[in-house]
């Protein structure tokens, strides 16, 4: 029986960006008290091998819970068996997705 797509020649399970998409949602945005994935500031995951890079849009570029949120998503995603090492790309969200993101924190 041959490995299946998420599990490597010594049958560890691979980590799926899926799998780090759903441990995002536990991250929350302390200032608007909803979750980095539904408030759609999660923007990207990548994984190659046992590194994890997260792209996370924030509300202000200089916003002053960017710590704590990276705090949290570090602890969340290295919890992860088999990721070693994990980055963090920063963005700011377009006026646009600010609006998007406000509502929904609203919701």
């Amino acid at each position: 029986m041959s490995p299946s797509a998420n599990e490597d020649a010594v049958g560890a399970t691979a980590v799926s960006a899926d799998d780090v998409r759903e441990l995002l949602r536990g991250v929350v945005d302390p200032e608007l008290g909803a979750d980095i994935v539904e408030l759609g500031m999660a923007k990207d995951v990548v994984v190659d091998g046992d590194h994890v890079d997260v792209t996370i849009a924030l509300t202000t570029a200089g916003c002053p819970l960017r710590a704590q949120i990276q705090r949290d998503a570090r602890a969340r995603v290295e919890s992860l068996p088999g990721v070693e090492r994990v980055t963090f790309t920063w963005t700011e969200l377009t006026g646009e997705e600010k609006a998007a993101t406000m509502a929904r924190a609203r919701a």
